[in-house]
């Protein structure tokens, strides 16, 4: 079974970006590996000639049905400050899948 990578690049002001590292390591980070994601990381994006000043969520889930549940999911407990401070999202959703061995 495939494995699913969802990232969201975004846009953060330099003023708010502090506090939302904090957040992503105090509250979003435990908040989504307890509901469904394997590993959630929040670093900043590099393109090809460097740092590109943004930042990069990055979700991995253990199979696409994961991902899925993760998008239904409607929790009135979930952290929603940290995502007031971020603007020009970009998603990107890839299938991570990896051949057995042949034989």
């Amino acid at each position: 079974m495939g494995r699913v990578l969802y990232l969201v690049t975004f846009r953060l002001r330099d003023t708010h970006r502090a506090a939302f590292l904090e957040a992503a390591a105090k509250e979003l980070k435990p908040y989504w590996e307890s509901h469904g994601v394997d590993r959630f990381e929040v670093y900043d994006e590099v393109g090809p000639t460097g740092p590109t000043g943004r930042i990069t969520q990055a979700y991995h889930f253990a199979s696409r049905d994961a991902y899925l549940a993760m998008q239904r999911l409607q929790d009135p407990k979930m952290p929603t400050q940290p995502y007031k401070w971020l603007f020009e999202p970009e998603y990107h959703v890839f299938d991570l899948v990896i051949p057995g061995p042949q034989g």
